[in-house]
């Protein structure tokens, strides 16, 4: 694939915001400010890292609505 059918492609950012016990995860937010920036569709969940495991139907209620954009 080249960039331009790469760019064809939507993209979304699902930031789960529930604090997490591991820094490592916490400057998540610049990643989130960055997608925004690039117009991504973007989406906020109550959930830690995990949430295909905390909240899977949630989560896949998400992915269903993103298909649908």
């Amino acid at each position: 694939m080249n960039k331009e059918e790469l760019g064809k492609i939507p993209h979304a950012f699902i930031n789960c915001t529930q604090k997490s016990r591991d820094p490592v995860l916490e400057p998540i937010n610049q990643f989130a400010e960055r997608a925004k920036q690039e117009k991504w569709e973007y989406v906020e969940m109550v959930a830690g890292h995990n949430a295909h495991w905390e909240r899977p139907i949630e989560l896949a209620k998400i992915f269903i609505n993103l298909i649908e954009i």
